[in-house]
Formats: C-alpha cells, sequence, structure tokens
C-alpha cells in the first residue's frame, strides 16, 4: 500500500501506518513490531517512528513508547526513541523527559533527548 503513494510521501505512509497499526487494533509491541516488518525493511523504523505516537499519546508518560523502543530491532532503536521523545515533549515537562530518557539503553538515550530537545548531557 505504502510502496505505491507519491513520491516523497511513501516514508509518511509507513509512519501513519505505525499510527493506526497501533491505535486503532490495540495490540501487543511484538504485534506491532511484526507488522512494521512486513514492509520494506528500510522503512520499517518510520512505522515504528508512527508507532510510538499513538503509544506516547496512551499514556502521556513514555513508559509503554521506551518499552515498545527496547523490544524493536537494533535498526529501528535511535529512530523510535527520537521520535518518541518528540511526541513526550507535547505531554511531558522537561524534568519528566529527562527522566524517561535516562532510563533509555545506554547507546540510545542521546537519540531520545535529541527528539525530545533537551541539552546533551555534560
Amino acid at each position: 500500500m505504502c510502496d505505491a503513494a507519491p513520491r516523497g510521501w511513501v516514508g509518511r505512509c509507513y509512519e501513519g501506518v505505525g499510527l493506526q497499526l497501533t491505535g486503532v487494533f490495540q495490540r501487543d509491541d511484538s504485534w506491532i513490531i511484526e507488522q512494521c516488518a512486513t514492509g520494506q525493511p528500510e522503512l520499517a523504523p518510520r512505522c515504528a517512528a508512527g508507532a510510538t505516537v499513538a503509544l506516547t499519546a496512551m499514556d502521556w508518560s513514555g513508559t509503554r513508547a521506551a518499552g515498545f523502543c527496547a523490544a524493536s530491532p537494533v535498526a529501528w532503536k535511535a529512530p523510535c526513541y527520537r521520535a518518541a521523545a518528540t511526541m513526550l515533549a507535547v505531554f511531558a515537562s522537561p524534568v519528566r523527559q529527562a527522566e524517561v530518557c535516562g532510563s533509555i539503553e545506554g547507546k540510545y538515550a542521546e537519540a531520545c533527548r535529541q527528539g525530545a530537545a533537551l541539552d546533551s548531557p555534560a
């Protein structure tokens, strides 16, 4: 479906699919990951990023999205955490954002901080 989208919109379509898979079907993380993996491998992280929008909006805390990103394939993790933190910035204080990013798997914490537009740690 997304591969037939107009030029320049394919990636955005993958994000929309991730959002819809998560928001409409309300399934577990492994099911969402499985569905996102069915398209073009290089665009699967965009699907996962879309899923984090819905997951963050569900709990407003970042906990659900962080768990989803942790369960995601390695190639998806940085964009997943970045997208989750971008959405979390809508709902949570900078203190909460820093707490969530501080709890992220070591090398992906910076992607989280980038997404939340937090200053890098010294």
